[in-house]
């Protein structure tokens, strides 16, 4: 549900069409959303903590490798689907459901 929350965050603050991430799309809370879609991020672990006295009950916390959410650099190139998997090694292939190239 987090996940889908954060991807939300596109519908709702859109992104520049050159795709470059800049403090203005940053700071309007768009960070969620280009941290899990940012190109070289290869493995995303993410933890969940309850705590029912808090204000927010439910906390996510996710750690992204290789890291994004650079400013002045692109979240991805754009481009037909899987066509740039080679540059993830060989071991890289194209999953035809989502069009994203997974690592093994």
């Amino acid at each position: 549900m987090a996940c889908d929350t954060w991807w939300a965050e596109l519908k709702q603050y859109g992104i520049q069409a050159s795709l470059v991430l800049d403090s203005t799309q940053f700071n309007k809370g768009i960070g969620h959303w280009s941290q899990q879609a940012w190109a070289n991020t290869a493995q995303i672990g993410c933890a969940v903590a309850r705590c029912p006295s808090a204000k927010w009950k439910t906390f996510v916390v996710c750690n992204y490798n290789t890291t994004g959410n650079n400013l002045g650099q692109i979240v991805y190139s754009k481009g037909s689907a899987c066509t740039g998997c080679s540059a993830h090694g060989s071991g890289a292939s194209c999953d035809s459901t989502s069009g994203l190239c997974m690592l093994p």
